[in-house]
């Protein structure tokens, strides 16, 4: 069974977690789309290259409850005007070690290669066991604007925060 513990953060003492169980609640953001299970996105602003960032590494963790490690999926995500929605600009998988006693597992630090830029959104995966969308530890996600001028910047700034 997992608990707070499962996991120590690579920078204390915060980390994000992700439940699957709770995936399908309906969002109560009309504007965030809706995300792939899993998923960052730049949301309603994807198709703004403004928005796009760039991903480099992360620590994560995965509830492998067995035998076997993990494999963890990490996929990119690029707008595409054509279609109006994302496509898969990169995916990269790794093995995070097993950890059966759920209690004080070491997070994996996974570099991420130059595919990962220009996205709208990432999306990690976790499978254990044959069962995908285990629930995964995300700490430390290092990410940057992928336009990182002064004029993207003050864009950034001008667009008005979307009520509820």
């Amino acid at each position: 069974m997992i608990t707070a513990d499962a996991w120590t953060p690579t920078s204390q003492p915060y980390m994000a977690i992700f439940v699957p169980e709770n995936s399908d609640a309906p969002t109560s953001n009309p504007y965030a789309g809706i995300p792939k299970l899993g998923e960052i996105t730049a949301g309603p602003r994807m198709n703004m290259p403004i928005f796009w960032f760039d991903a480099f590494s992360a620590n994560v963790g995965c509830d492998d409850g067995g035998l076997n490690d993990c494999e963890m999926t990490i996929t990119g995500y690029k707008y595409n005007n054509a279609t109006h929605g994302e496509v898969i600009a990169a995916t990269q998988k790794t093995s995070i070690p097993k950890c059966p006693t759920y209690a004080n597992c070491d997070l994996k630090f996974v570099q991420l290669d130059g595919a990962f830029r220009g996205l709208s959104g990432i999306q990690f995966e976790g499978t254990a066991n044959g069962v995908a969308n285990r629930t995964f530890a995300l700490d430390n996600l290092a990410l940057g604007w992928s336009d990182n001028t002064c004029q993207a910047g003050l864009a950034r700034l001008r667009q008005k925060k979307r009520s509820i």
